[in-house]
């Protein structure tokens, strides 16, 4: 099937605040709520500023639905349900807050919605981001047919972002796991050359909030089934660990309790460190937890998940 990401073009800036009223009126909310929202998005002024400059003259904000608000992505997805709901009964879609990805076998479907979304965004005012919106075809027998929004043609790509998370046409994680990784191990780099400290535990504070939850984030999706992948994501903390152990010169050379394990893991239970796989393993069952409970949104589980309980075992 094709997968086509859609961007919209400084989407949370664009919204005008006249039609977002307009639609918040008619889906039902009470009125006083919608006073609300109203007084909430009026009388709101912007100026320019370049380096330490700033205008003397403001301008009146009359679009967006503001960024960095709990409102604002509800407000955005107010704004485009309609179109959600308007898109052909046979074509797949997910949204969350301005991602929208629509996706499908059919490529004469997906083109018609992309037909609808174009006139959607000319009635309501939203410009999509033509050289941004772009087609991952997967499958090995994919015809790769084109796709267009008016007369642009949209771009394929071998691998887009999708929340945060490299995607690739087959469905590996091998270039996201590479580019975290990457990431992580100059990011370790800056934080050694930025302090200076002969404790432990003030490093690995550092490594815990800024470092780990870049190599953890979306781990149930991409965590790897093969050696190499997984030795790619322990390196940053085996790199920090040990710069960290030589900087506070601290021994980790084998004693009696310890002699079977390895150096890095020597390092790791000195300083009380769970591995990155370990880590990841915990996150994933955690979620797991959560599925199989009902904790979490998951439709249709049965098509995807079917515990297997061993003999007088339950869930609770």
């Amino acid at each position: 099937m094709d997968v086509i990401l859609i961007d919209f073009r400084k989407a949370f800036d664009s919204v005008p605040h006249d039609l977002l009223l307009f639609k918040l009126m008619h889906f039902g909310l009470d009125s006083s709520l919608c006073d609300w929202f109203r007084s909430f998005l009026s009388n709101r002024e912007s100026r320019v500023k370049i380096d330490d400059y700033i205008s003397d003259n403001s301008f009146n904000n009359v679009s967006g639905a503001l960024q960095g608000t709990v409102t604002g992505p509800f407000l955005f997805l107010i704004y485009i349900i309609d179109l959600i709901q308007s898109l052909p009964s046979d074509m797949y879609s997910i949204a969350f807050a301005d991602d929208l990805k629509i996706y499908s076998e059919n490529p004469a479907s997906l083109q018609e919605t992309l037909n609808v979304i174009s006139d959607w965004c000319d009635q309501w005012k939203l410009q999509l981001a033509k050289n941004k919106t772009v087609v991952l075809h997967l499958g090995v027998s994919n015809p790769h047919k084109d796709y267009f929004i008016g007369n642009a043609k949209l771009a394929s790509a071998n691998a887009a972002r999708d929340l945060g998370l490299l995607v690739d046409c087959d469905l590996k994680f091998e270039a996201h796991i590479a580019k975290i990784v990457n990431n992580a191990k100059f990011n370790c780099r800056r934080i050694l050359n930025s302090f200076r400290s002969n404790n432990i535990k003030f490093y690995f504070k550092l490594f815990n909030s800024f470092i780990r939850p870049t190599l953890e984030y979306a781990c149930e999706l991409f965590h790897p089934s093969n050696s190499l992948s997984t030795s790619q994501l322990e390196s940053p903390l085996r790199f920090f660990s040990r710069q960290v152990f030589h900087r506070c010169n601290i021994s980790f050379q084998p004693t009696s309790s310890n002699a079977h394990l390895s150096p890095y893991e020597r390092r790791l239970e000195i300083s009380s460190q769970m591995s990155m796989y370990h880590r990841r393993i915990i996150l994933i069952l955690k979620t797991y937890f959560k599925i199989v409970t009902h904790q979490c949104h998951f439709p249709n589980l049965a098509l995807y998940v079917k515990p297997a309980l061993s003999p007088g075992s339950h869930i609770e």
